[in-house]
């Protein structure tokens, strides 16, 4: 018995741990026994690594069980093949939106809506732009003839339809809304959205279901404008951040509207403040970030000025290289979509990456 025993155990000449197969493997179910001050370095990390193999078991069973499904039209009930826009809702339903009807995707199956002649609570028009849900969960969607907001209750929407595309005349059942086609919505401090249109930045009021209208300074003044002017009335993004500030970016520069002020500041861009808007991105440490024609723009929490991380690049970078969309990760970096390639920045340092 003895020399069995020898023959099935050695003794670690650095630490005296007894190398043992059975020994072994009962110490290891002891997280204290990894702690030891006289276990060597070897030891340790033979002894976490058998402790780390149901783990790692268990992460390939988690990864085995992910399953691509293709869906489309053919094989699905999926509406049309060509999806614009998705939305995962606070209930758990996925929308997709496409280029003929919506989509309410369940796990299992989808439910499809779409425009029906004659019944002025169906959906305003199939072809989708944009979808987006407000504070206080209801959903919205953006569509080429105007804004539908569904009712989950019975299934229908109450539809805004553009005024700027059809006469009063033509549609005396919709709703209106002083507006073109929206392109970006974003709620405000109150959770009440605000929507990008052609034709400037409809604010929905609760209170009476209507839309309040910020539009250009261009546009006639006889009636009531509490909010003020932008500089141009095609706004392409909107964007909220940490203090409540809404951010509006115009085809002519950035603006700006502090939490329940009801009114419109136009913020400087330096070298030039007509800078033509694609993007707003507000990272999760309350930097606002800007995307425009003339450069990528930075403000720091508690700062009052932007500064062009262009300024950052080689001279050939600087011109000509219009920023369309910018969005940040979890490991400190920005990432840029150029009209001419990607470009990471830095959060802490500034240094890009072409």
């Amino acid at each position: 018995m003895c020399i069995l025993i020898a023959s099935l155990c050695c003794l670690c000449v650095e630490c005296g741990f007894i190398q043992h197969s059975l020994l072994f493997f009962v110490l290891t179910l002891s997280p204290c026994f990894l702690r030891h001050p006289y276990l060597c370095k070897e030891h340790r990390r033979a002894i976490s690594f058998v402790l780390y193999i149901p783990l790692l078991s268990k992460i390939r069973l988690q990864y085995r069980d992910i399953v691509f499904r293709r869906i489309h039209s053919t094989n699905s009930d999926l509406s049309q093949n060509t999806p614009i826009c998705f939305l995962h809702d606070r209930t758990g339903f996925m929308w997709i939106g496409t280029q003929n009807g919506l989509n309410r995707f369940d796990g299992t199956s989808f439910k499809v809506f779409h425009k029906k002649a004659g019944n002025n609570q169906a959906l305003l028009d199939d072809w989708i732009i944009g979808l987006h849900q407000d504070g206080a969960g209801r959903l919205w969607v953006m569509n080429q003839q105007g804004i539908s907001l569904y009712h989950p209750h019975n299934h229908s929407f109450r539809n805004y339809i553009n005024q700027s595309l059809s006469p009063i005349s033509s549609a005396p059942s919709f709703s209106r809304y002083t507006g073109g086609i929206a392109v970006d919505a974003c709620n405000d401090i109150d959770g009440n959205p605000w929507f990008a249109t052609e034709q400037g930045v409809n604010i929905f009021n609760p209170k009476d279901s209507s839309f309040i209208m910020i539009e250009d300074e261009q546009r006639e003044r006889s009636k009531p404008q509490s909010y003020g002017w932008l500089a141009h009335k095609t706004t392409r993004t909107l964007a909220r951040d940490s203090s409540g500030t809404m951010w509006i970016g115009t085809v002519r520069g950035l603006h700006k509207s502090l939490p329940r002020s009801q009114s419109i500041q136009t913020v400087s861009l330096v070298p030039d403040s007509a800078s033509n808007i694609f993007d707003i991105h507000v990272a999760d440490d309350g930097i606002v970030w800007v995307a425009g024609s003339t450069g990528v723009y930075r403000l720091a929490q508690g700062s009052q000025t932007f500064i062009n991380i262009f300024d950052y690049l080689p001279l050939p970078f600087r011109s000509n290289n219009t920023c369309r969309m910018i969005q940040s990760d979890k490991s400190g970096h920005v990432w840029v979509l150029l009209q001419r390639g990607a470009m990471m920045i830095d959060k802490h340092t500034l240094q890009c990456t072409l």
